[in-house]
C-alpha cells in the first residue's frame, strides 16, 4: 500500500492543488490500496479546512514545535503503507510518473525513487509567470541526495530513523546522504515527478544570501555530521570549492604564521567572478566572501539541539 504524506503550513490554494493531484494520480493509476495523510505545521490560514475537503484523509496538526523534518517523521509514524510518497504542500504530483516506477511484477523498481521537479513561478497574487526545470537527465541515474518529494520503502525509512529534526532546512539531502552510506542511493527517473508552485523572488544576490542563511548553516551541519561519509566528501568538493580555498589559506597562515597566505583565497575568488562589469564583479566577490566566512563559522559554531519526541505534540483532526 502507498501512503501519500503531504506536509504544509499556510500554503492556501497550492495545498488544494496538491491534494487534487494526489487524488487524480490515484484514479489514473487505479490504486486500490492507498492512504492520504496531511501533517499541518500549525497553519494560521484555512489549510485544515482545505484538507478536509479530500476525504478519506488523516489530518495531523502539530501544535508545539514544528519543521519539515518533524512533520515528515510524524507522517511516517502514523502511516500504515509499506511505501511512503512524500510531497510538500506546494507541490503537484504528476499522475503519469507512477506508471514509470513499477517493474513487470508490479513492484517498485527501487526502494528509493525520485524524478524531475518543474518549478512554476507565480507573483504575490498567485498569477503564473514562468516555469523552469533544473535537471534534464535523459536516462535514469543514481544519486546520494533527496529533495522534498521522493518515494521510499517504509522499512528503510524507519531503519535509518527518518529525518534529523535539528535541521530547519536541508533535512532531505541529509537523509539522502545517510541512506547512501547504507548503500541505498536514490534512483532518479528522467521524467517530471512533481510541479513545485513557488513565488518569484526579486531580491539581490547578496540580500537573497542573507535571507537564506538557514540553508547555509544547515549545509554545514550536514557536512559536519556526515564528515566520514564518502558521498558527503564528494558533495563538499563539488559545491564548496571557494570554501575549501578559504580553509586551505587559513591552514597555511596558522601553520607558517605568514598572514599574506590569505591572499591565495582572495585571488581564487577573484578568478571565480571574472566579469566585464566592475559592479557585478564587486557583487559576486562580496557574495563569496560573506558566504564562505558564514559557512566556516557555521561549521565550527552551529550546534542546534535535537528536539525530543516528548516535546512534539500534535492533534488528530476529525474529518
Amino acid at each position: 500500500m502507498v501512503s501519500f504524506i503531504v506536509i504544509g503550513r499556510n500554503e492556501g490554494w497550492k495545498l488544494s492543488r496538491c491534494f487534487e493531484s494526489v487524488i487524480k494520480a490515484v484514479h489514473y493509476n487505479s490504486l486500490e490500496e492507498y492512504e492520504l495523510i496531511y501533517v499541518d505545521s500549525n497553519s494560521s490560514d484555512d489549510s485544515i479546512q482545505r484538507a478536509k475537503e479530500f476525504s478519506p484523509i488523516s489530518i495531523i496538526k502539530l501544535t508545539t514545535v514544528y519543521n519539515s523534518a518533524i512533520a515528515r517523521n510524524i507522517g511516517a509514524k502514523i502511516a500504515t503503507g509499506n511505501t511512503l510518497l512524500f510531497l510538500d504542500g506546494d507541490m503537484e504530483l504528476i499522475e503519469e510518473f507512477l506508471k514509470l516506477i513499477y517493474d513487470q511484477k508490479n513492484k517498485f523498481l527501487h526502494p528509493l525513487i525520485g524524478g524531475r521537479m518543474l518549478h512554476k513561478y507565480h507573483d504575490s497574487e498567485g498569477n503564473f509567470l514562468y516555469d523552469k526545470s533544473y535537471i534534464n537527465n535523459k536516462s535514469p541515474f543514481y544519486k546520494s541526495i533527496t529533495g522534498g518529494s521522493f518515494i521510499i520503502n517504509s522499512e528503510i525509512w524507519h531503519k535509518v530513523g527518518g529525518m534529523d529534526n535539528r535541521f530547519i532546512a536541508g533535512e532531505d539531502p541529509e537523509l539522502g546522504l545517510r541512506l547512501a552510506a547504507t548503500g541505498c542511493l536514490l534512483l532518479s527517473i528522467p521524467s517530471t515527478f512533481v510541479i513545485h508552485n513557488t513565488n518569484e523572488r526579486k531580491a539581490s544576490k547578496i540580500t537573497d544570501l542573507l535571507n537564506q542563511k538557514k540553508h547555509l548553516f544547515s549545509n554545514m551541519l550536514i557536512y559536519r555530521k556526515n564528515i566520514f561519509n564518502r558521498h558527503t566528501l564528494k558533495r563538499f568538493w563539488r559545491h564548496e570549492k571557494s570554501l575549501i580555498a578559504l580553509i586551505s589559506s587559513l591552514a597555511l597562515v596558522l601553520a607558517t604564521g605568514i598572514i599574506p597566505f590569505i591572499a591565495l583565497y582572495l585571488v581564487f575568488v577573484l578568478l571565480r567572478v571574472r566579469n566585464n562589469h566592475f559592479r557585478q564583479i564587486f557583487i559576486d566577490y562580496t557574495y563569496y566572501l560573506i558566504r564562505d566566512i558564514s559557512c566556516l563559522l557555521a561549521f565550527l559554531l552551529f550546534y542546534p539541539i535535537k528536539i525530543n519526541t516528548d516535546k512534539i505534540h500534535y492533534e488528530r483532526e476529525s474529518v
